[in-house]
């Protein structure tokens, strides 16, 4: 009984709204409302709103200590009190015939007058404009004008935070919000709006809850409480469609709000018996973000198999929806390699449709996947690498924060893309505006990672070693100062400002714990070492050998460790082959600064370095390209008097017999012993 008591409890707010309704409801439309009245319907101060004795009369009960059977009885006399249809309590289950939402078109609900009257309320572009239009017309206002007001405001309000947020050097927290609920017209808007929300159809109910979240309006308030009141009667009403909408906008609900998650898991239940009548790839994609994980496995994936399949039937397919699809699947299990295979043949020849931000999603939600298309990102490098051209360098197309994440992607599937980067430097070169180093980071990678230098270089690498100044690197996370300045020294910068401040953290203290940091340390003493940066190599390598030397060292799995040992038992057959006796074959050289030799022919004066090396270590795109680890072990071995050819793994292995390997290699090497 006492679990009975915790569930009702929360329903002393179902009263309150109640009560705050039933005020509004019993006022007249042209009786404006005093301004402590209507400030109850957006705060929530519903103190001064009670009668004294009911008040009290309640709070007395509330608090008595009386035993759980008794508070049961207590509470369920409350709430069975008569209340409207929309104001169910949760241990009452609704019947859909008590609210009949409208469903016919606006032009079919009003007049003639009434649509010329929804139309200036549409032309309005500010707020006066449109609190103007009701407090003008009030009378003549019926549930769909309200609705569309609010939603109006609502609109106006989030366009003018986008305008002001465009300017990062002035972006408040709230844009006009705060200003807007202490207007009189707005509160009096607010109550004509509650008034009218149990008659309001689905539609125009999903437009006013959406609309109070962008206006920042307290879920708290007695206006939200009491609309998400209304949700619970309309939730088994709601055709999939509608039901989607309504979980992504109580999804944008503060976790801390009980009633939303309790709706929230009500749509959960309810889902797994609409799959079937879902039509719409949108529909399917806001159930899988949004109550993926409230659901089971068998429902996810039928979800994800329902996705795929209107997908692959291709009716009304649009590009928002695909887009919504492809990052709802990220973390869905099924035919998601599937989904992104399909949901690219579509997109690519629409990329003039996707938005800036859509593109990054999309590249982030492929990155997301492991899944890698060489035609779309080819594509979209040449799409992304034209808009930054005809921007001139403009900040209205792109700016640095997109392109990183961009870039980022790139570099994970080492997809090489020279005209992209080219952009992208021309971008850095010319702007002016602000930027952080986490950006700063993921942009030189790429240009480090490729060892591609574009012809601005110069200019870029002063750009960026300018930005990182002692102050912006305090702000920063560790790891990003080590990569950057790894990044710097790979494109044959040295940032001594920054290698300095490095060294001051470490000195300090260096966590073992953090393997990864490890790695990052230890490839920027290498860096270091092979491009002879000496300035502060002593200070760095007593750090190193403080660190144990097996700790945190990436190892080849046992299946990689054996596919390479079978090429280099190929490799040796091979060589031996070819050399005979005008050249000597040698094992496992050590070449200094860690790095080994697989195979080394010695031919008079002579030195050809063979090593085997994965097809990772290569551009995904461009097979010929080494990476920087590859670039920087040759230039070492270069210096040392070798000549240096790479053998891929793949290409030994699939080789059918040592003839035709001999053959490979001989043509590689350039032995005519065979």
């Amino acid at each position: 009984m006492l679990q009975i008591y915790n569930y009702i409890r929360p329903w002393r707010t179902c009263i309150i709204s109640h009560q705050v309704m039933r005020r509004v409801c019993e006022s007249s439309s042209r009786q404006w409302m005093p301004a402590s009245t209507l400030s109850t319907i957006l705060t929530g101060d519903v103190g001064q709103y009670y009668d004294t004795k009911l008040t009290m009369s309640t709070t007395h009960k509330m608090n008595s200590p009386l035993s759980p059977s008794r508070r049961f009885w207590h509470h369920s006399s409350i709430l069975n009190t008569q209340q409207p249809p929309w104001q169910m309590p949760r241990t009452t289950v609704p019947s859909p015939n008590q609210v009949k939402p409208q469903s016919e078109p606006v032009e079919e609900m009003v007049d003639e007058g009434s649509l010329i009257l929804l139309e200036q309320i549409c032309d309005a572009d500010s707020v006066q404009a449109i609190l103007g239009v009701y407090e003008e017309q009030e009378d003549k206002f019926t549930e769909v004008h309200s609705a569309r007001a609010l939603w109006c405001l609502g609109q106006v309000c989030g366009r003018d935070y986008q305008k002001v947020a465009s300017d990062v050097d002035h972006l408040p927290a709230e844009i006009g919000t705060t200003e807007l609920i202490k207007m009189e017209g707005f509160r009096h808007l607010c109550s004509k709006v509650l008034q009218d929300s149990p008659h309001m159809s689905d539609a125009s109910f999903l437009s006013i809850l959406d609309s109070v979240q962008r206006l920042n309006i307290s879920d708290r308030s007695d206006l939200v409480r009491t609309l998400l009141e209304q949700c619970k009667h309309r939730l088994n009403t709601l055709p999939p469609n509608e039901l989607s909408l309504l979980v992504v906008i109580l999804n944008r609900i503060p976790g801390s709000n009980t009633l939303a998650r309790i709706l929230l898991d009500g749509a959960a239940l309810k889902v797994p018996d609409i799959i079937n009548d879902i039509t719409q790839l949108i529909t399917v994609a806001r159930f899988l973000k949004v109550l993926g994980r409230r659901l089971s496995f068998d429902d996810q994936k039928k979800l994800v198999n329902r996705l795929l399949a209107i997908l692959i039937a291709g009716n009304n397919l649009t590009v928002e929806s695909v887009i919504q699809g492809l990052t709802a699947v990220v973390d869905m299990r099924g035919h998601t390699k599937t989904y992104c295979k399909v949901a690219l043949e579509f997109l690519v020849d629409k990329l003039d449709e996707v938005s800036r931000s859509d593109l990054v999603s999309i590249m982030i939600a492929l990155s997301k996947h492991r899944y890698y298309d060489e035609e779309f990102f080819q594509v979209v490098g040449d799409h992304v690498a034209q808009m930054i051209t005809n921007s001139s360098g403009s900040y209205d197309a792109w700016n640095l924060n997109q392109l990183s994440h961009i870039c980022r992607v790139y570099t994970m599937f080492n997809h090489l893309h020279p005209a992209l980067l080219d952009a992208i430097a021309e971008l850095i070169v010319l702007s002016n505006r602000p930027y952080t180093l986490l950006s700063l980071t993921h942009i030189t990678q790429a240009f480090a990672k490729f060892a591609y230098l574009p012809p601005d270089v110069p200019q870029i690498l002063d750009f960026v070693t300018n930005a990182c100044n002692m102050a912006e690197m305090e702000k920063e996370p560790f790891w990003v100062c080590i990569s950057i300045a790894t990044s710097l020294m790979c494109c044959g910068r040295y940032p001594d400002q920054m290698v300095e401040f490095i060294l001051r953290r470490l000195s300090q203290q260096v966590s073992l714990d953090d393997l990864a940091m490890l790695n990052n340390m230890r490839k920027m003493h290498q860096v270091m070492r092979v491009r002879g940066f000496t300035a502060n190599l002593p200070e760095f390598q007593k750090i190193i050998d403080s660190i144990p030397a097996d700790l945190g060292q990436r190892k080849l799995s046992p299946k990689v460790e054996r596919v390479y040992k079978k090429a280099r038992v190929m490799t040796k057959e091979a060589l031996t082959s070819v050399a005979k006796e005008t050249s000597d074959v040698v094992e496992d050289i050590d070449a200094g600064l860690g790095y080994t030799i697989d195979f080394v022919l010695k031919q008079e004066e002579i030195k050809q370095a063979v090593v085997l090396q994965d097809s990772k270590c290569y551009a995904a795109n461009v097979p010929q390209h080494a990476l920087v680890w590859n670039k920087l072990m040759e230039e070492h071995l270069q210096a040392n008097g070798y000549q240096v050819v790479w053998l891929q793994v793949e290409d030994i292995i699939t080789l059918i017999d040592t003839e035709e390997r001999a053959a490979f290699i001989s043509n590689r090497v350039g032995c005519n012993g065979a």
